[in-house]
């Protein structure tokens, strides 16, 4: 597998990296397969730091097509995610508008949602996977950067925890800003990286989210492209909200904030996985209680590579119907559905799943009185 190497940064241009920390032998893929255990693909995540501007980013990249080579539900299925898109839907709509072209729509819940409350809308889907799109929506299978000429039809533009996806974010918003009419408005939602990473999810960054993008940053980035943000609110410790349009007057941006200092904390995280990982090696080996691991996703995949150990582990739990059946990649261990665990008088479930440990935690309880949660 040849990699692409950033020779820039993705934020400010800059040429100058500090090294920072190297994950080992990581899955490239944080989703399901029914393929050869063989066939699977693993690479080092080498994390540099930006000397000018401080971004936290991927030195070596995943080639796309292998990258997003299948959806795998994130974003799609829980509580949190629902109300994610009903809230990012009423933040859209209080603003009317005709028509509108959302860039990676992934699983189309947001889309569905929109045009649930109108469904007369001018309404555009752009998406290398799309599924599940409503009936009405039209679709363009693909990348943004591959249509820009669709863009300038349509006066709102939306995209949802896209931009922390995009090797080159600095372009992405120089191409819509450049194609944006004045009267177009922009929404955009993107991840909390800082409190991701503040409640130890690998789901902060990895190959997906190959850079730590921090509204900052994005709301300075904006300026240089003549963007500005006129409403934004955050939702939860989940997500953040904005609203731009193109700026009234021409504004340009000499450097970006500094965001090194936010950095540690990444480094930290993986330290503490790591020590988590070893208590529930010393634990896990005292009897022989059978043990799950919950998602099917980059959380399962950290506590595996980091040497958590499969004495006593039977598979991987996930809410992903889809996922059932089927073996995470990079591992050896198929995928269940969580009910699996409804009749059984000892289980245990490891569990390290970010802003969605309480709610599993009440899904697994719901199911059985008895088991044991590891976190």
């Amino acid at each position: 597998m040849k990699t692409i190497i950033r020779q820039e940064c993705c934020m400010c241009g800059s040429k100058y990296f500090l090294p920072f920390l190297k994950v080992p032998t990581f899955p490239i893929f944080m989703g399901t397969t029914t393929q050869n255990h063989e066939k699977d693909l693993f690479h080092d995540q080498v994390w540099v730091v930006c000397r000018e501007c401080g971004c936290l980013q991927l030195k070596e990249l995943i080639p796309l097509d292998l990258l997003y080579s299948a959806q795998h539900s994130s974003g799609a299925i829980g509580a949190i995610w629902e109300n994610h898109h009903k809230e990012f839907c009423e933040f859209i709509l209080q603003d009317s508008t005709d028509s509108i072209c959302e860039i990676g729509a992934g699983h189309s819940d947001l889309a569905r949602k929109i045009i649930n409350k109108y469904s007369g809308i001018n309404y555009l889907v752009i998406e290398p996977n799309p599924q599940n799109v409503p009936i009405g929506v039209k679709v363009i299978p693909g990348f943004m950067e591959d249509n820009l000429d669709e863009l300038h039809k349509y006066d709102t533009l939306v995209h949802s925890h896209v931009l922390e996806h995009v090797y080159q974010p600095r372009k992405f918003i120089q191409e819509i800003g450049l194609i944006m009419r004045h009267n177009t408005s922009m929404y955009v939602s993107f991840p909390n990286i800082e409190q991701l990473i503040n409640s130890r999810g690998t789901n902060s960054l990895n190959f997906e989210h190959t850079y730590y993008l921090h509204p900052f940053q994005f709301r300075a980035l904006l300026k240089f492209y003549d963007l500005t943000v006129v409403r934004e609110r955050k939702y939860l410790n989940h997500s953040y909200f904005f609203k731009i349009v193109r700026a009234t007057a021409e504004s340009k941006l000499e450097a970006l904030p500094n965001i090194s200092k936010y950095s540690e904390s990444f480094k930290e995280m993986w330290v503490e996985l790591k020590e988590f990982v070893q208590k529930v090696n010393a634990f896990g080996n005292l009897d022989s209680i059978p043990t799950y691991l919950f998602g099917a996703h980059v959380f399962s995949q950290a506590l595996l590579s980091l040497g958590l150990e499969s004495k006593n582990v039977v598979g991987i739990l996930d809410n992903a119907n889809a996922k059932n059946g089927e073996r995470l990649y990079g591992t050896k261990y198929n995928v269940y559905n969580p009910k699996v665990i409804q009749n059984m008088r000892e289980v245990r479930v490891i569990l390290k799943t970010s802003h969605y440990q309480n709610e599993i935690k009440s899904q697994l309880f719901g199911l059985n009185s008895n088991v044991e949660i590891i976190e």
